[in-house]
């Protein structure tokens, strides 16, 4: 509805939304052999559903944030890195569809006023080999590699938006 007074939505996480779909297609089908065993074109069926569920999210006249687990991936002549933790090839499809994969790490400081608990976190954009980011806009904005302790309103400056 463009009359919302919104200005941003939120799904967390798409790795479970993606485990709910599988959970859909097993309880849809009850003449399986096995009630909790994927069958190949359910594999084809999850990878159409989220891409018109994360397309359906996207092109909302709101800014839309995702959220995934993260799993290690191996990747030639770099090693471990850390990825949104999806399932078969719809791993491949997300971080082309959106225009922003960020991994938000967590590290220890010191005990201060603005980190009380012990910890800063880091939202990486860009240019960190280890992980699977990358960020794509629009404009002529310089995004940093990172921003420290993110909020939407960093984040959102961060990338051009006013």
């Amino acid at each position: 509805d463009p009359k919302t007074p919104y200005r941003s939505v939120g799904v967390d996480s798409v790795s479970e939304t993606q485990v709910g779909g599988f959970l859909a297609i097993l309880e849809k089908d009850k003449n399986r052999g096995d009630p909790d065993l994927l069958a190949q074109q359910d594999w084809g069926v999850s990878l159409v559903q989220m891409r018109r569920f994360i397309r359906d999210f996207k092109f909302l006249p709101l800014h839309t944030f995702f959220t995934a687990l993260a799993k290690d991936d191996l990747v030639a002549r770099v090693g471990q890195v850390k990825a949104p933790s999806i399932q078969g090839a719809f791993q491949y499809d997300l971080p082309g569809v959106v225009d922003l994969v960020a991994y938000l790490a967590v590290e220890s400081v010191e005990v201060d006023e603005d980190h009380p608990d012990g910890v800063q976190r880091v939202l990486l954009l860009h240019s960190a080999p280890k992980f699977s980011v990358k960020c794509r806009t629009p404009w002529n904005v310089i995004v940093p590699a990172e921003i420290v302790d993110p909020t939407v309103t960093s984040l959102l400056d961060a990338l051009g938006f006013q």
